[in-house]
């Protein structure tokens, strides 16, 4: 995932992705969970890989900006860690 500014455009489902490679370095992802601010937007689709999570979100509001966060664990009980993207409701 991108540590980036996107625009999400409030009549659409988004799908985010947080790349894990650099942390994990061929370690298994245990737990993923992601969250959103502020709270309102539907996060849905959560799937794993083999070094990513990702999430769809939807219901985003004109405007507002968001932080949206996935946090995980992988096996050997290590993390949590996160990482976290930004975007803003909108029209591209």
């Amino acid at each position: 995932m991108s540590r980036g500014f996107f625009l999400h455009d409030p009549e659409s489902t988004e799908m985010y992705t947080a790349e894990w490679a650099d942390v994990l370095q061929g370690a298994t992802i245990q737990t993923s969970t992601w969250s959103i601010l502020p709270v309102g937007p539907t996060i849905a689709g959560q799937a794993i890989g083999a070094d990513s999570a990702s999430c769809v979100v939807s219901g985003v509001l004109e405007g507002v900006f968001y932080t949206l966060t996935n946090e995980l664990t992988w096996v050997g009980g290590f993390g949590p860690v996160q990482r976290s993207t930004y975007f803003r409701g909108g029209q591209r």
